[in-house]
């Protein structure tokens, strides 16, 4: 976690990659953040296989989602970004920030 938070996302994926390797105890936060990781390097692929992965072990994880989201948007998958937020709003009807991420998703599918 140290790595992440000093910007060294390399290093930090790493670190991640072997707590998910051995099924450490927080296996869905070592994803997260792994995802998280390969997001701020611009892998948004490979950021969307993890919060897969996280969506599989727990399908109400909001943050799986919400990131998720953002890395399909990343990649001009506009549609699927959308059905991500769509998801975080009927597992937290009061998100407003998730609200407004979706109208700017429609935004640029129009």
């Amino acid at each position: 976690m140290i790595h992440r938070k000093q910007g060294e996302y390399q290093k930090a994926i790493e670190n991640f990659s072997f707590e998910i390797k051995y099924k450490s105890q927080n296996e869905i936060k070592a994803y997260i953040n792994r995802a998280f990781c390969f997001a701020k390097l611009g892998d948004h692929n490979n950021a969307i296989s993890d919060y897969n992965s996280v969506l599989r072990l727990d399908n109400k994880n909001i943050h799986a989602y919400h990131n998720r989201a953002i890395s399909y948007e990343k990649l001009g998958k506009y549609n699927e970004a959308i059905n991500d937020i769509n998801e975080v709003i009927k597992l937290k009807p009061d998100d407003e920030h998730a609200k407004q991420y979706l109208d700017e998703c429609m935004k640029s599918i129009h």
